[in-house]
């Protein structure tokens, strides 16, 4: 961890590089370990630590929330059932670890989807016989329901999760 941290490997890491852009698992073999500053010699260093063979696997859910497991052995590649199994585990772990989403009700939506649309506040309280606030309120709670920072974010989320 010293010389990884030392010789700032964490920014041409083939395996942790490959693990944001991609949803799978992968042998280090197969990694193209290049980075900027020409080819990295990362596994024979990993080997000399007694991890010779390894693999990454990787998973983001709809919410784009990621998690990522990095994989070693002394004695063998990993088989490919072994790779199946280890990325079936990760995802296990994240689904486990990962609340779910409160669902939104179907006024939320609905208020989602018509601002979304480019409605005004008070044009859906007015087609909707309730008050502005009341259309402000439902926005606030679909917004903390998907742990949202803004309207547009909320929208952008509710659409990324097929909500809308």
């Amino acid at each position: 961890m010293d010389l990884y941290r030392r010789e700032r490997f964490v920014l041409n890491d083939p395996a942790l590089r490959w693990c944001y852009e991609n949803n799978g698992v992968i042998r280090w073999s197969a990694l193209d370990g290049s980075g900027p500053d020409g080819p990295l010699q990362l596994t024979a260093l990993s080997a000399g630590h007694g991890m010779d063979y390894g693999c990454v696997a990787a998973y983001s859910d709809l919410k784009a929330q990621r998690s990522y497991g990095f994989f070693y052995r002394p004695d063998r590649e990993y088989q490919t059932a072994e790779l199946e199994r280890l990325h079936q585990l990760l995802i296990k772990h994240h689904d486990h670890i990962t609340p779910p989403i409160p669902p939104l009700t179907e006024a939320e939506i609905f208020v989602l989807k018509s601002v979304r649309d480019g409605a005004r506040l008070k044009t859906i309280a007015i087609d909707l016989n309730v008050t502005e606030g009341a259309i402000k309120q439902r926005l606030k709670n679909a917004r903390n329901k998907l742990q949202a920072s803004t309207l547009a974010h909320t929208i952008a989320k509710a659409m990324e999760l097929g909500l809308l």
